[in-house]
């Protein structure tokens, strides 16, 4: 039970983002060329950790779909594709483009 209510304002930098980022896709297959730092500069300027969870979950559930669309589409010749999620830069960039922040300015 928390008795205090505890504020943890927005992530500051963009290499503090990317940071979160790191942190939050370090168990994702992330493809090799992916470059959070050009991830967290295409976000919006305030965003919380929240925001950059969403990001990710949203990269990741992009590339799951295209992973079941490409098993999806295989026609039963040779060896089916293998179902791998790998998360790819424009995964990430949909994601972070799409994103609606959860605080605006006003809030803060």
């Amino acid at each position: 039970r928390f008795d205090r209510l505890v504020f943890v304002g927005p992530c500051g930098s963009r290499e503090d983002q990317a940071a979160v980022l790191a942190a939050l896709t370090r168990r994702f297959d992330l493809h090799p060329a992916v470059d959070l730092r050009a991830v967290a500069a295409a976000l919006p300027p305030l965003v919380t950790g929240a925001d950059l969870y969403a990001v990710c979950a949203d990269a990741l559930a992009g590339a799951t779909r295209a992973a079941v669309d490409a098993l999806a589409g295989h026609d039963g010749d040779g060896e089916p594709p293998c179902l791998e999620a790998r998360v790819d830069q424009g995964h990430l960039l949909r994601a972070a483009r799409g994103l609606r922040p959860s605080v605006s300015p006003e809030d803060l």
